[in-house]
């Protein structure tokens, strides 16, 4: 089987959530070093690295430099996979 996951345009914060089990990350730790590495590139560097346009290597560029580990707060936040739009297509 092969599965296809696609951003979606909408997304359901509202609704009440379906669980109340959230993970913890696997990679953690791998994720750390890989951020601190993929700062000290400039976004011209990223563009080449991942073969992307310049405006997505500044987009890129700004997430690395913004992006911090989860918190316990963060873990407990809704799931992407449970914010929907309101219809899913099978």
């Amino acid at each position: 089987m092969l599965t296809v996951i696609s951003p979606a345009k909408t997304l359901d914060f509202e609704s009440p959530l379906a669980t109340q089990d959230f993970s913890q990350p696997d990679f953690l730790k791998e994720s750390r070093q890989l951020i601190k590495e993929l700062r000290e590139l400039s976004p011209e560097d990223i563009s080449g690295l991942m073969k992307i346009s310049p405006a997505l290597g500044e987009l890129n560029h700004g997430r690395f430099m913004n992006w911090k580990p989860p918190s316990n707060r963060t873990m407990r936040a809704l799931q992407c996979s449970l914010s929907r739009a309101t219809s899913i297509r099978g």
